[in-house]
C-alpha cells in the first residue's frame, strides 16, 4: 500500500503542514473495521449494497473554544499536480463512471463547536450502490476552523483534509494518463504552455513526471523543453497542467513531444500533440518580467537623471528668487 499511500498524501500532508502551528487543532481517522490498513486515511473494501460510517476525531489545542466545519468533498486533480479535497463541486472527469458524492448517505456537511483542550468525533455514513463498481472512489473529509477574529468581510480559514479510498474487490488497477491538448497563453508575459490531461482509470496515480520537446514545424528546431515532476492523480481525474516556458514563443505552428512517467507502477506514456501561436498572443505582453527593464535601463537611468537636475534647478531658482 505505500505505492497508494504516496499519491494519497502528496497534497494531503502539506494541508497538514500548513494547519500544524495556526490552526492548534489536530484531526485523525477513527479505526475502521471496514480498512484494509490503517494508514493514517481511509482505505476501505465495501461489499456492494452494504454501508459503512468514517469517523474523524477533532482536537482543540487552542485555548479558547473552536467552530469547527466539517466536509465530505470529492477528491479532484488540482492544476498543480496534487490531489485535492477542498472543493465541494469539483469538475469531474468525463471518465468517471462512480463519483464519491453519490455514495454519501444523508449530510456532507457538519459543523461543531469543541471547547478548548477537548476532542470530539465526527461520522459520516457511506450507502454503496446495489451494483459493483470498478477500481477506487476517493474522497476526502476537510476540516476547517471558522475564527471569531474577522477583518472586514475576511474570516480566517485553516483546513486539514483526511482522505477517503473506496474499493468493492481486492483486484489492482493501474492509472492511464491521456494528453488531451495542448495550447499556449501568455501569462504577465511569461509564455505558459497548458496540458490538458486525464487519467482515464478507477485507480489513483502516484509519483508522476511529465517531460516534453517543442518543436517548431518550419524547421524542425526544438525551442523550449518542459518538465514537472512528482504529481499525483485522483481516479478518473482530469486537470489543465500549465507549464513555463524559458523564452515566450512566437507566432507559429508547434508540435509537443510529450512523456508522462509514473514511476511507482513503471508505466510510461508518449504523445505528440499539435498547437498555433497566433500573433496577438506574442504582441500582447510579449516581454518577460525584467526583459523591458533590461532593455530600457540606460534611456530610463538618463531619464531620471534629467529629472532630478530639472528639480534641482528649479529649487535654486526659487531660491534666489526669494533673496
Amino acid at each position: 500500500m505505500a505505492m497508494l499511500t504516496l499519491g494519497i498524501f502528496s497534497f494531503a500532508d502539506k494541508q497538514t503542514a500548513l494547519a500544524a502551528e495556526p490552526t492548534s487543532f489536530s484531526v485523525a481517522p477513527v479505526e475502521n473495521k471496514d480498512a484494509i490498513s490503517q494508514s493514517g486515511y481511509f482505505d476501505l473494501r465495501l461489499k456492494p449494497d452494504t454501508d459503512s460510517a468514517v469517523t474523524i476525531k477533532i482536537t482543540n489545542q487552542a485555548k479558547t473554544t473552536g467552530k469547527f466545519v466539517i466536509n465530505l468533498n470529492e477528491a479532484y486533480t488540482s492544476s498543480n499536480g496534487v490531489i485535492a479535497y477542498d472543493q465541494k463541486t469539483p469538475k469531474l472527469g468525463a471518465t468517471l463512471e462512480q463519483s464519491f458524492g453519490e455514495l454519501v448517505a444523508g449530510t456532507s456537511k457538519k459543523t461543531v463547536t469543541i471547547a478548548a483542550g477537548k476532542t470530539r468525533q465526527v461520522s459520516f455514513k457511506l450507502q454503496m450502490p446495489d451494483q459493483a463498481f470498478r477500481g477506487q472512489v476517493m474522497g476526502g473529509l476537510q476540516v476547517v476552523r471558522e475564527s471569531d477574529q474577522e477583518s472586514g468581510s475576511i474570516t480566517d480559514r485553516y483546513s486539514v483534509a483526511v482522505p477517503v479510498v473506496i474499493r468493492q474487490t481486492k483486484n489492482q488497477l493501474k492509472g492511464q494518463v491521456n494528453l488531451v491538448k495542448a495550447s499556449y497563453r501568455l501569462e504577465n508575459g511569461v509564455g505558459v504552455i497548458n496540458l490538458k490531461t486525464q487519467n482515464t482509470a478507477p485507480w489513483v496515480l502516484p509519483s508522476v513526471q511529465v517531460t516534453g520537446n517543442v518543436i517548431r514545424r518550419s524547421d524542425n528546431e526544438v525551442v523550449t523543453t518542459l518538465k514537472k515532476r512528482e504529481m499525483a492523480l485522483a481516479p478518473n481525474s482530469q486537470f489543465s497542467l500549465p507549464v513555463q516556458v524559458k523564452k515566450a514563443l512566437a507566432a507559429g505552428d508547434y508540435t509537443l513531444h510529450y512523456t508522462a512517467q509514473a514511476s511507482a507502477t513503471n508505466q510510461v506514456w508518449h504523445f505528440n500533440k499539435d498547437f498555433t501561436v497566433k500573433a496577438n498572443q506574442v504582441t500582447q505582453n510579449s516581454q518577460t518580467p525584467g526583459t523591458w527593464w533590461r532593455e530600457n535601463w540606460l534611456w530610463l537611468t538618463g531619464l531620471v537623471i534629467v529629472a532630478i537636475a530639472a528639480g534641482l534647478k528649479l529649487a535654486n531658482m526659487k531660491k534666489r528668487r526669494e533673496k
